[in-house]
């Protein structure tokens, strides 16, 4: 719902064809059997060691982490889930689109005066951005995010610094988005 505003919660985007690692971390007791519907993964990692290559599902043990390499070859929706499906009733579901399957998102919302700018990555996170709490802190290795948008569990002040800061306000620039398309 957007009245939730920075409390929204808001997909991940990559473009397609490029390396992405993900960090999965099992805090609890109970085990975690991770797959990304629609997708391989490519390699899983534990330990310091590489378990598995070309994997769909992969088994994490309570109190255990892991590090899963995966490229999306095909632009689409992609959701992480973990196979106990009795989990994704509580909100463990991760969400990230692949690639530009809609046309030209990027320069609609930029026409629309919705974003400042939106420049051509290969995935909507040109005009739509990643999550602000999602993205580390920037250092000499860092990849590039060419646009954040406002996320966080903060107060309504830290919310409006973020948007000021050049963060992308998701509950008017969807619906923006979404009336210029039906107009179309």
């Amino acid at each position: 719902s957007m009245d939730l505003h920075q409390y929204q919660s808001q997909l991940m985007f990559t473009p397609t064809g490029v390396h992405n690692r993900i960090f999965v971390e099992n805090q609890g007791n109970e085990p975690v059997f991770f797959h990304i519907v629609g997708e391989i993964l490519d390699r899983v990692t534990q330990g310091n060691r590489v378990q598995s290559h070309g994997t769909e599902t992969w088994l994490l043990g309570g109190s255990q982490n892991m590090i899963v390499d995966v490229v999306y070859d095909e632009p689409g929706i992609y959701v992480a889930v973990n196979h106990d499906y009795a989990a994704i009733y509580t909100g463990a579901v991760s969400i990230t689109v692949a690639g530009l399957f809609l046309p030209n998102i990027n320069e609609t919302a930029t026409a629309l005066g919705v974003v400042q700018g939106a420049v051509d990555t290969g995935m909507y996170a040109g005009v739509l951005g990643n999550p602000a709490d999602s993205v580390p802190p920037y250092g000499p290795q860092s990849i590039h995010h060419p646009a954040l948008n406002v996320h966080c569990m903060c107060s309504d002040a830290v919310a409006q610094a973020q948007a000021d800061a050049g963060a992308v306000k998701l509950w008017e620039a969807v619906p923006a988005i979404l009336a210029a398309a039906a107009e179309a």
